[in-house]
């Protein structure tokens, strides 16, 4: 969902988010430190989110996408594009989401990179494709465990943690790599409900 121009001009916001697609509970944090708030409504958690690197041959783009507090339907929130061989992702500021009720990330691969067996849409909370995903203990990666499904909060844990995706074409070498903050929020978690919360079994 891409904010209209009635919404950016109230907001205040100018070309900073050119770069990727954004809704009115997101904020954008640049290098300076600076950000610009978009509020939304009602009371729910946060998560930041940084892509810090992409690499390999298909160009894809990584999207965050949930609900609000208070709503039944997905949107995305937003969306940083990695255009194949080498080129830089269109942004490695930190995106804030404010205000939600669940978060998942999703990978997609443009068409034209299609292989047989490989899927071109990947989700964090499609059972079927969520192993793509990798986090960081230490100097090695670990690889979330097959058939599980979850939302960022309850793979994030409490505090920053690192994050990579591979895109399927070399497991051994990951290819979106990017950064999870749940911040103070994790202490929810622990008052979830099952449905709302499945901790994988991943290691440590």
């Amino acid at each position: 969902m891409i904010c209209t121009a009635a919404i950016l001009r109230r907001c205040g916001i100018a070309l900073l988010f050119v770069a990727f697609a954004v809704c009115p509970d997101v904020v954008a944090a640049s290098h300076n430190g600076g950000s610009v708030r978009m509020p939304g409504a009602g009371t729910g958690r946060t998560v930041k989110v940084r892509v810090t690197g992409a690499s390999g041959l298909f160009s894809k783009s990584l999207s965050l996408r949930g609900r609000r507090v208070g709503e039944v339907q997905e949107r995305e929130f937003a969306s940083v594009r990695y255009g194949g061989l080498g080129q830089f992702v269109s942004s490695i500021d930190w995106i804030i989401i404010r205000d939600v009720s669940a978060v998942y990330l999703q990978l997609d691969i443009d068409p034209q990179f299609a292989l047989p067996g490989r899927p071109l849409h990947m989700r964090s909370d499609d059972a079927a494709t969520s192993h793509y995903l990798f986090h960081r203990v230490d100097q090695q990666w670990k690889q979330l465990p097959r058939g599980i499904s979850v939302d960022i909060f309850s793979y994030a844990g409490c505090g920053l943690r690192e994050f990579a995706w591979e895109d399927g074409g070399d497991f051994l070498h990951q290819d979106f790599f990017f950064e999870v903050d749940a911040g103070p929020n994790c202490f929810l978690l622990s008052r979830a409900t099952k449905a709302d919360a499945v901790i994988p079994a991943v290691s440590p």
